[in-house]
C-alpha cells in the first residue's frame, strides 16, 4: 500500500490525532517564488482560489499539506522575488493572505559562498598540473588577483611552488 494510501486510512501521517479526532501536523513552510513582485501577487490569488477549493471539498487527505509544500519547495523554479507562510493544517490555509510574509527580492550582487571540498584529504598543490592548461590558468589568475583585492598578502601561484618541496 503506498505512504499516501496509508496515511489517509490512518489519518496519522506525520500528525497526531488529538482527543477529538482532528490532526495536529508539524508546522510547515510554503514558499512562493515569482520573477517580480507582480507575479507573487497573482501567484497569491491563484492559490487563494485553489485553497478555497480544497478546503470547500467534504473530505482533505491527511497527507495534502506535505504534498503542497514538497510542491512549492521543490518542483518550482526558484526566482528572485519571494514570499512564505507558516501553516500547521490545511484549516489554517483558509486565510492563508494574512499568513504570507511581505515579498522580498533576493539581492542583486552576489556575497561570499561557502565551499566545501568534500570528505577526501585535499592539499595546496592539488590540481598543479592543471596550470599548463591556458583556460585553468587565466582563471587561476583571476582568482588571484581577486584574493590580492581583497586583502590576501600571499598568492594562490606561490602557494602552489611552497606545497611543491612537501610533495617531494
Amino acid at each position: 500500500m503506498s505512504e499516501h494510501a496509508n496515511g489517509a486510512m490512518n489519518g496519522t501521517k506525520n500528525g497526531i490525532l488529538n482527543g477529538h479526532g482532528h490532526q495536529h501536523s508539524s508546522p510547515k513552510l510554503l514558499v512562493w517564488s515569482a520573477a517580480d513582485e507582480g507575479g507573487l501577487n497573482r501567484l497569491f490569488d491563484i492559490y487563494d482560489a485553489h485553497f478555497k477549493k480544497v478546503l470547500g471539498a467534504s473530505y482533505i487527505p491527511s497527507y495534502y499539506l506535505d504534498d503542497i509544500t514538497y510542491t512549492l519547495g521543490q518542483r518550482r523554479s526558484v526566482l528572485p522575488w519571494k514570499s512564505f507562510a507558516i501553516a500547521d493544517a490545511p484549516s489554517s490555509l483558509q486565510d492563508y493572505k494574512s499568513l504570507v510574509s511581505k515579498p522580498v527580492r533576493s539581492g542583486k550582487s552576489l556575497g561570499i559562498a561557502f565551499v566545501f571540498t568534500g570528505q577526501g584529504a585535499q592539499y595546496s598543490g592539488m590540481g598543479a598540473q592543471l596550470l599548463k592548461f591556458p583556460v585553468f590558468s587565466r582563471t587561476f589568475e583571476m582568482i588571484d588577483a581577486i584574493f590580492r583585492s581583497l586583502g590576501a598578502k600571499w598568492s594562490l601561484f606561490g602557494e602552489i611552488e611552497a606545497s611543491k618541496k612537501y610533495l617531494n
